[in-house]
């Protein structure tokens, strides 16, 4: 399975010990600890919730 890092959108692969969080009951898989701590700092920011609203807005036109 593809993963991508949703802070930066890297290609990540999933290994032992690779960064991740469990939010929402949902795993986020990141490309490095970095992007790991900026999930961190305002997870709501990067879930597929906000994608979702962030693709209404730009399929809306405005």
């Amino acid at each position: 399975m593809d993963h991508k890092c949703p802070i930066c959108g890297s290609a990540v692969e999933k290994y032992p010990g690779a960064p991740t969080v469990d939010h929402d009951g949902k795993e986020y898989l990141f490309c490095s600890e970095e992007c790991r701590g900026v999930f961190l700092s305002f997870p709501e920011a990067y879930t597929d919730e906000a994608a979702a609203e962030v693709n209404l807005v730009e399929d809306s036109g405005f």
